[in-house]
């Protein structure tokens, strides 16, 4: 999907309900759509390795991805350089896998701490490949985790049981 809406400079339209997870290179899909600013924060985005220029010249973009699970991004050169109008918190990512302030980042909000995930985040993998990003909970704790195959506990008072 890299370079999808490149250039397109009158694209604005709802893509929310896209199913993008199966794709890991996402490196310059809105690279200077400059009208795009539609939510897309419910994106699955944990597959992501190449996050490139994203959002590079994306004058517009300005709206809150903060939840995305960016865990497994190697490469954010660039991502929202020239992005005039983005300024969101990204402090809650976890970025284990960039070690420093990528070339050119270009946030002007809150960015990420760099080689880490925050404190209140896990990232837990299993050996089939599974991976759990874990953020904290109110009224819930996690009672079980057996053999790399099922996490039990209970939320909001509801009991619930993840097999992996």
């Amino acid at each position: 999907m890299q370079n999808m809406f490149q250039g397109a400079t009158t694209f604005n339209e709802d893509i929310s309900s896209w199913d993008i997870s199966n794709v890991n290179n996402f490196a310059f899909f809105f690279y200077k759509a400059t009208t795009f600013n539609q939510d897309i924060s419910a994106w699955d985005m944990s597959n992501y390795t190449n996050m490139n220029n994203i959002f590079n010249g994306a004058t517009a973009f300005n709206q809150d991805i903060s939840a995305w699970d960016v865990s497994e991004a190697t490469g954010m050169n660039s991502i929202f350089n020239g992005a005039a109008n983005f300024n969101q918190d990204l402090s809650t990512w976890c970025v284990p896998g960039i070690s420093s302030l990528p070339l050119n980042f270009g946030n002007a909000g809150t960015n990420p701490v760099w080689g880490t995930c925050p404190n209140s985040q896990r990232v837990i993998s299993g050996n089939e490949g599974w991976r759990l990003l874990s953020f904290p909970m109110t009224g819930g704790t996690v009672e079980t985790i057996s053999d790399d195959t099922a996490i039990q506990g209970i939320v909001g008072g509801k009991q619930f049981r993840l097999h992996c």
